[in-house]
């Protein structure tokens, strides 16, 4: 198999994957708690500097949890094209701060999944078809 072939399946798995932790209850927790930061330090709040270092790695884990899976397909899409880099992004920016973010993860991840279901389909044609 050749390595352009590899790199699409890859890809596609990653997209099924990502698509399918945009639906998860993981996914959605975190998104809750990064799109409301004053809510978060509100209910996690401890004094001191070690309490702000605490809050804030909390606070940052729940932001990697966030996005961590659009960045992981953006990554292999944007190097191939700025403008899947860009729409990423757009999506990112709106899910944590649109009223409608946590329906418009959904709806990436369905696509995503739908996407990468697609593309395996596809890469699985090409393989059989040699």
């Amino acid at each position: 198999m050749s390595s352009w072939k590899n790199l699409w399946l890859c890809v596609s798995l990653l997209m099924l994957l990502c698509g399918i932790y945009q639906l998860s209850p993981l996914k959605n927790a975190c998104l809750k708690g990064c799109q409301h930061p004053l809510m978060f330090a509100a209910k996690y709040y401890q004094p001191g500097n070690m309490g702000a270092f605490r809050m804030g790695l909390r606070h940052g884990g729940e932001c990697i949890g966030c996005c961590l899976a659009l960045m992981i397909v953006m990554f292999p899409l944007g190097m191939m094209n700025v403008v899947w880099m860009g729409l990423f992004t757009i999506l990112m920016y709106e899910e944590k701060n649109a009223k409608f973010g946590t329906g418009l993860s959904k709806v990436a991840g369905w696509i995503l999944v739908a996407a990468g279901g697609l593309s395996i389909a596809m890469s699985v044609s090409v393989l059989i078809l040699q």
